[in-house]
């Protein structure tokens, strides 16, 4: 998959220390390593498949202590030792911070990637893991792949190999060209293995049950659309990834975005989670909860989670306890902004936790001018065609003006105002003034006696934060003694 890597092995037997000695923990280490693949595992009895075991543990916290290094792990070929098939994920597979990969066939019909031909496998392993998790957490093609033969340093086998072994370091190896996509674009810089993760999970083909499931995880491994999201936050659409920290001096990050209601909305919040104490019960192994839910004008939307009991049911949402992954998906978007919630359940006492955040189906930013494309298409007819300092119908406000307040560029007539004021009795209280409102803004309203010697003040307001459908204001104080001056700013919710 990424013919031009440098590729170190190593033996299994001393496998965690030797993994703790070269994973990466910032970026731009060149002796360092930033992915790795595994493609072993442990025969566990069947008692113990998706028990988080001592080895598990130790190795989610060699991830949490590099937080740029992402193992990529064979889930197993041991669906058959189950009669339903699931249950089945042993080992290092289990671990929170790792990237479990199960096997499908092909997605390939001719040249062409043809999704519906990535039929699951009838060895590779499946969830949950015992308190519930989802795994695995990708799937890629591991049939009858062409590999690699012993007899020779440069022999390779007559026939293909079957298994999760041949699928992940398909995977590992797509994920290192991602790797260096992201450095040659950001200027040697790279992905926290969060990042890393929770890009290629919200990238994936969905597969199987709608949303994730415990067979198919979050889907097939889409290389191409997790370039293309790299590309676009190249391009100036920094929100579609996002890296922040919680603490207890910071609970919670909001992030305000956008919908045309063309395409689907899709967030995904991923973390690198402390390492759990061995457990061989349904209890949480996720040590820092914390939270993603998307606010809309018609209500919020929680992430997908699954039903550790009935382990073939379709995903419900709500509030996940148990995954350090968590995806909202609305397929059928209103135009509108909406705010997205990351925050966490319980404490952080002295500690913080960072976290990766992907969006899909919020509009992208081509020129890097704060307008977005689908806003200059609308009105200039290319992704390019409005330059934000220009007054393109001379109203007297700028491209940038009329985005922000939710106006026409192309029309004269079409400009944020005042549109009414209204005085009470005599020209006093109460004042009423009115506008236009339009969704997705917020409003304030500011006051002044002397334009010159009393300017509109840089954070007073005279109303507070006014968020659409509000379009008025009124002032019920008595201002008759004096001239009194107001302005309504408008900005784009956040």
């Amino acid at each position: 998959m990424a013919p031009a890597a440098t590729i170190y092995s190593y033996g299994w037997e001393s496998d965690l220390y030797e993994m703790s000695s070269i994973a990466a923990n910032a970026p731009g280490q060149s002796t360092k390593i930033y992915v790795s693949n595994h493609s072993y595992g442990l025969l566990e009895p069947e008692g113990y498949f998706g028990a988080y075991m001592t080895d598990v543990d130790d190795l989610d916290g060699l991830v949490y202590g590099n937080e740029y290094y992402l193992p990529f792990v064979a889930a197993g070929n041991d669906q058959d030792l189950s009669v339903t098939g699931y249950d089945t994920i042993a080992y290092y597979g289990v671990a929170k911070n790792v990237m479990t990969v199960g096997a499908v066939e092909d997605a390939v019909s001719g040249e062409a990637r043809e999704i519906a031909n990535a039929a699951m496998t009838d060895f590779s392993s499946w969830g949950p893991v015992d308190d519930g998790r989802i795994k695995p957490d990708i799937v890629a093609n591991g049939y009858e792949l062409k590999s690699t033969s012993s007899a020779s340093d440069t022999g390779y086998l007559q026939w293909g190999w079957s298994g999760t072994s041949m699928a992940t370091p398909n995977a590992s190896g797509s994920a290192a060209l991602l790797v260096e996509l992201y450095k040659e674009l950001f200027s040697g810089g790279a992905m926290r293995a969060s990042t890393l993760k929770g890009l290629i999970i919200h990238t994936a083909d969905d597969l199987g049950n709608p949303g994730p499931d415990y067979k198919f995880g979050w889907g097939l491994m889409n290389t191409k659309a997790a370039a293309d999201l790299i590309h676009d936050v190249a391009l100036g659409n920094v929100l579609r990834m996002q890296e922040g920290t919680l603490s207890e001096a910071n609970p919670s990050d909001t992030y305000s975005i956008y919908s045309t209601g063309a395409e689907a909305l899709k967030v995904t919040l991923c973390w690198t989670d402390p390492a759990a104490n061995e457990n061989y019960d349904t209890l949480p192994d996720l040590v820092h909860d914390l939270d993603l839910r998307v606010k809309g004008a018609n209500g919020t939307t929680y992430p997908y989670k699954l039903n550790r009991d009935i382990p073939e049911n379709n995903a419900s949402q709500g509030e996940n306890n148990v995954d350090n992954v968590e995806q909202v998906y609305i397929e059928f978007p209103d135009a509108g902004s909406y705010a997205v919630t990351v925050d966490f359940d319980g404490l952080l006492p002295g500690e913080s936790q960072n976290y990766s955040l992907l969006i899909s189906g919020i509009p992208s930013d081509s020129d890097t001018d704060s307008i977005p494309d689908f806003w200059e298409m609308q009105y200039f007819g290319s992704t390019t065609g409005a330059l934000a300092s220009q007054d393109s119908d001379g109203d007297g406000a700028d491209n940038l003006t009329e985005y922000i307040s939710g106006f026409d560029p192309t029309d004269p007539a079409s400009v944020f105002a005042i549109t009414t004021q209204e005085a009470g009795p005599n020209g006093g209280a109460p004042f009423v003034i009115t506008w236009d409102a339009v969704e997705g803004r917020i409003y304030n309203v500011k006051r002044s006696h002397d334009l010159l010697y009393d300017p509109f003040a840089e954070n007073e307001t005279l109303s507070g934060d006014l968020p659409y459908p509000a379009d008025s204001f009124t002032d019920l104080v008595e201002r008759v003694t004096s001239p009194v001056f107001y302005q309504v700013e408008v900005r784009l919710a956040d």
